[in-house]
This record gives structure tokens, C-alpha cells and sequence, in this order.
């Protein structure tokens, strides 16, 4: 099994990832994974040797609970007053890029250099085409099909539910936005 399908078994096991009502759609719910201690340090540890991996330059981290998780970690400042050159955002997860793009603009205004790490990526084009605008580079521990696979494979999933999952509408029902 990769990494990425073990982190994502780790998230169906823990709940962050379930089937919705009438099992027609994929709910994430991240706290899920923050309450369970093998499954947090499990997704720590993997945002750590991503950081160390690609953002190894990165100065300071922007984002919510995973983000201050992993600047405690790696020693820098989350959020400071005063931007640094480079920082690194965490997200829970990708669905459109809407949240990261808006996050990003100002920031890249003020000439700051800004990747992003999210612990799933639900593969959008929508979010890789706003993500690209924004000058975003993303990169995630796991995603919409890796899970879907994984769910399958361990008899959580039907192929039809599978199918139903993986043609989830491009704009994730939220709208195309900027």
C-alpha cells in the first residue's frame, strides 16, 4: 500500500472521510482525524516530510489547526504580523481553490512567495486553474481518487457508488468563482 492510499484508509477509519446521505457523496470532515491520535500524527508526520520535501525554504505558515500543528513541528512562527518572503499555507483539503486563491492574492501582492500543502485534494480543474492564477504551487497527501480506490478496494464502496464519487460535478457545487 502507498502512502498516500494508507493516509487515505486512515481518514475512512477515523470518519474525517464518509459516505454522505443516501451514500451519493463524499463528506470530509477533517476534525474527525485531528481528534484521533494515530490518525493526526499519522497526517503530521506525512505534512512534515512533505514541508521538509518541497517547502524546505518555506519561513512561516498560514492556516488553520494543521497549520499550527505543523509550525510547532518545524519550528516557525505561524501567521506572523510581518510576512517573510516565503510562506507556506495548510489547508485540510482542496475542493475548488476558492479559499487558497483568496488567501493567496493578497499575499502575492505584497511580493511574498506562497505554496500550499492540504492533507486531501478532491483533483478539481476548477482549483489547479485558480491555484495556477494565483501562482500557487499545491501539493497533498492524498486525494478524491486515491480514496475512492481505497474504499472500493475495502468493501466500503460499490462500484456504483464509486462511479457516483468520482463524477462528482466540477465545481464541487459551490460555482466557479475567480
Amino acid at each position: 500500500m502507498t502512502e498516500k492510499e494508507e493516509l487515505a484508509r486512515l481518514l475512512w477509519e477515523s470518519g474525517a472521510l464518509r459516505l454522505g446521505e443516501g451514500e451519493t457523496s463524499l463528506c470530509w470532515e477533517p476534525e474527525a482525524a485531528l481528534e484521533e491520535e494515530k490518525v493526526r500524527d499519522a497526517l503530521l508526520d506525512a505534512l512534515e516530510a512533505m514541508a521538509r520535501d518541497h517547502y524546505a525554504s518555506a519561513q512561516a505558515v498560514l492556516g488553520g489547526p494543521w497549520a499550527g500543528l505543523l509550525a510547532r513541528r518545524l519550528g516557525l512562527p505561524l501567521a506572523p504580523a510581518e510576512l517573510p518572503a516565503r510562506v507556506l499555507a495548510v489547508t485540510d483539503a482542496v475542493l475548488d481553490g476558492a479559499e487558497l486563491y483568496a488567501l493567496a492574492a493578497p499575499i502575492r501582492a505584497r511580493g511574498v512567495s506562497i505554496a500550499a500543502a492540504a492533507l486531501f485534494n478532491f483533483g478539481l480543474s476548477s482549483a489547479r486553474r485558480r491555484l495556477d492564477r494565483a501562482d500557487v504551487r499545491l501539493h497533498w497527501l492524498t486525494d478524491l481518487e486515491t480514496a475512492a480506490a481505497v474504499a472500493l478496494q475495502e468493501g466500503r464502496l460499490d462500484f456504483e457508488t464509486y462511479d457516483r464519487i468520482l463524477a462528482m460535478p466540477e465545481d464541487g457545487g459551490t460555482g466557479e468563482g475567480p
